[in-house]
């Protein structure tokens, strides 16, 4: 047990599962955080989101090429270690570790800006005392990226996902699948919903939280839908056990921390195949992995992904994902791994939950972060 005292760069914005880590890790050190810096629900950093002032603010950083430096305030001088997520400090001489999703973070997930600065991003990573990553993949990406003389100092530790599985509720009248995302049409909303009321069954039932378009609304008549609003992540970890089977065939994702909590709740999963979320998804085991109507696998230190992140996210809906488009493809999957979770989905839930404590759990999460901080 190390008792360094590790200053966290972290605003009240920032997501929920970066203030995991600090809220995980503080029987393990002492951990410090910017002054007057305090946890808020995902649901209200979504809609921060919306104001004028992030929309001006994420526009230049799609549009400038910037390097995501950070002054630190004065209290990081009392830590032993300063821990970043995807941010480079520029006024420390402490030792610091910094977290990706991707390797674009650093410059706001600009591609064209690693590709313009990538020697002077080399040399803070070549600084940094520890570099860690969300997923296997985002350390194969770095790694294709930046080379593998960085190999030595790269490590994973998956986002901290708590035990839920041991809430779980059975239901043997109806079987529940579930839909939670911000980005109804980006998610893959669409098709979800055309392929839920296609498939003939009584029992089974869909719960969406997202924001769904009115007109979208208003044109089912299927009664086993049930649509909702976003709900804050926490109403949302205390539905999951409660839910047999967890659908999100999104077109971009770089994790998809919801995937993971829902398989932590013992949920079956169904899921498109992107970046990271084949570790999360063993196919045909824990669930379904569908395939990318449009995005072929890419080659990433020798492993096949498909690397959607080379994109920054407003760029690939604006892109792609238009209002007109329905990707048939990807409907039919849905209808197919719909139809199959009827009659498999015990079975995947049984996997989900081995496949937590193999890979996920709160106790190997501690013991991978007891790693990187010594």
């Amino acid at each position: 047990m190390t008792h360094k005292k590790i200053f966290f760069y972290i605003k009240s914005n920032y997501r929920e599962r970066q203030w995991d880590t600090v809220e995980a890790i503080k029987n393990e050190c002492e951990a410090l955080v910017p002054k007057n810096q305090h946890r808020i629900t995902s649901v209200s950093i979504s809609k921060g989101y919306k104001k004028p002032l992030s929309k001006i603010k994420t526009f230049i950083a799609s549009k400038l090429p910037l390097i995501n430096f950070k002054i630190l305030p004065p209290e990081h001088k009392e830590a032993d270690l300063v821990y970043m997520w995807g941010a480079i400090p520029l006024n420390s001489k402490k030792p610091f570790i910094i977290e990706f999703d991707n390797p674009f973070v650093s410059t706001f997930y600009n591609y064209s800006a690693v590709t313009k600065y990538k020697k002077i991003l080399s040399k803070f990573y070549d600084k940094a005392y520890k570099l860690t990553f969300m997923s296997e993949t985002a350390k194969n990406h770095f790694l294709s990226e930046f080379g593998k003389a960085y190999e030595h100092k790269c490590f994973v530790n998956y986002p901290f996902a708590k035990r839920n599985y041991t809430n779980r509720k059975s239901n043997k009248e109806e079987m529940r699948f579930i839909f939670a995302g911000f980005d109804f049409k980006g998610k893959g909303g669409y098709e979800l919903l055309e392929a839920f009321q296609r498939v003939k069954n009584e029992r089974i039932r869909l719960y969406v939280f997202s924001y769904v378009p009115e007109e979208i609304k208003d044109k089912i008549k299927d009664e086993r839908i049930i649509i909702s609003e976003p709900i804050p992540r926490k109403k949302l970890l205390d539905i999951l056990p409660s839910m047999d089977v967890f659908v999100l065939p999104t077109f971009y994702e770089s994790f998809g921390v919801v995937l993971l909590e829902a398989l932590s709740s013992g949920c079956g999963l169904i899921a498109t195949n992107v970046y990271a979320i084949p570790e999360m998804i063993r196919n045909n085991k824990n669930g379904v992995l569908l395939k990318h109507p449009f995005l072929k696998p890419e080659d990433l230190n020798g492993f096949e992904v498909i690397n959607n992140v080379k994109y920054r996210g407003n760029d690939f809906i604006n892109r792609f994902i238009l209002e007109e488009f329905f990707f048939y493809s990807l409907y039919m999957q849905l209808k197919e791994a719909i139809e199959r979770a009827i009659d498999e989905y015990e079975d995947w839930q049984k996997e989900s939950i081995a496949l937590y404590e193999e890979k996920f759990s709160e106790e190997l999460w501690l013991d991978n972060f007891r790693s990187i901080i010594e």
